[in-house]
């Protein structure tokens, strides 16, 4: 799944809830997020404060694993922050790479 999107508070929620609507996900569907492509330059504090106040349940998906590519280090930071409270809140554990395929094979390895 490839994001292009400037990345704010609703923003993520807007994902978040698509995310939790398709039925391969809820169903343990192995996911690779490719966030090379997102604009991480508008997101502030009161954004992260907000997403992590959100909380509307979803699948629990324990167990799963999610890998995240990133294009650089402060992407990598700050996805890394909101996906942890992503994680937490799904059950699930993700991973950030530098590459698709690095991810891929993460992902798979079980």
């Amino acid at each position: 799944m490839t994001f292009r999107m400037r990345l704010t508070a609703q923003a993520v929620i807007d994902t978040y809830r698509r995310l939790e609507e398709d039925v391969r996900y809820r169903d343990g569907w192995p996911t690779v997020w490719d966030m090379r492509e997102i604009d991480i330059t508008d997101l502030n504090y009161d954004d992260l404060s907000v997403v992590a106040a959100y909380d509307e349940g979803g699948p629990n998906r324990d167990g799963f694993r999610v890998g995240v590519v990133a294009s650089d280090d402060a992407k990598g930071v700050i996805l890394k922050i909101l996906l942890t409270i992503y994680a937490a809140d799904h059950k699930q554990t993700l991973q950030i790479f530098p590459t698709i395929d690095a991810a891929k094979c993460w992902v798979l390895a079980r």
